[in-house]
């Protein structure tokens, strides 16, 4: 698995975390952050019909493909 992953279970204090960083590097350099949020609905049912972990797995490679597109830099986290 990717090294750009940093969790996929639940991390909001990740995420704040990684936001106040980038805000701040970003700020210093005169630069910009984005933030990019994906809502996958109906992903508990999905779960309830197929299994947990068939739910896991997919959004394990969901993450891992999301990871091809990503910067170095860029960070992927798991809030729910």
């Amino acid at each position: 698995m990717s090294e750009k992953i940093l969790s996929l279970r639940p991390s909001r204090p990740s995420l704040v975390k990684y936001l106040d960083t980038y805000i701040k590097r970003a700020h210093t350099r005169g630069g910009q952050v984005g933030l990019m949020v994906l809502q996958i609905k109906r992903g508990h049912d999905f779960g309830a019909l197929f299994g947990y972990h068939i739910l896991e797995a997919l959004l394990e490679q969901f993450a891992e493909r999301l990871n091809t597109v990503c910067r170095k830099d860029d960070r992927i986290i798991r809030i729910g």
